[in-house]
């Protein structure tokens, strides 16, 4: 019996679907089964095989892109109430605790930063390599 492995190179590109449909709907509910069925996988798998090749799972990938882009608009001085509509967060409370989870200050503390103070992304793991690199 084959066993597929994560270097298989068909991963790949089923991936890179994945993660440029996450980007392109950051706003919108984004299911696992929606994310699997592009992949070509079960659930169950897909969330194995995206793992192995992220080095996170699914759901966290989506987070760390929501806050990734959450921050660029923050930059452009968009308020926090439209970027947590835009990047897909239930409120701007549920924004607020993601954020500063992730980033350590609020949307409020994080837009008034001169942008000379604020790091140019989130800590870079394999996951956001591959975010920014696909």
């Amino acid at each position: 019996m084959h066993n597929s492995g994560p270097d298989e190179p068909h991963c790949l590109p089923a991936l890179t679907r994945v993660t440029d449909h996450v980007k392109r709907h950051l706003a919108e509910r984004l299911s696992l089964r929606t994310l699997a069925e592009l992949a070509g996988l079960s659930p169950w798998r897909f969330s194995i095989v995206f793992r192995q090749h992220m080095g996170v799972p699914p759901h966290r990938y989506i987070s760390l892109c929501r806050i990734e882009h959450a921050r660029e608009l923050l930059q452009q001085g968009v308020s926090a109430a439209t970027v947590a509509d835009a990047c897909g967060f239930y409120d701007q409370s549920h924004f607020t605790r993601h954020f500063k989870h992730h980033c350590g200050m609020t949307p409020g503390q994080y837009a008034l930063q001169p942008a000379s103070a604020v790091p140019a992304s989130l800590p870079a793991g394999p996951a956001m390599q591959m975010a920014r690199s696909v």
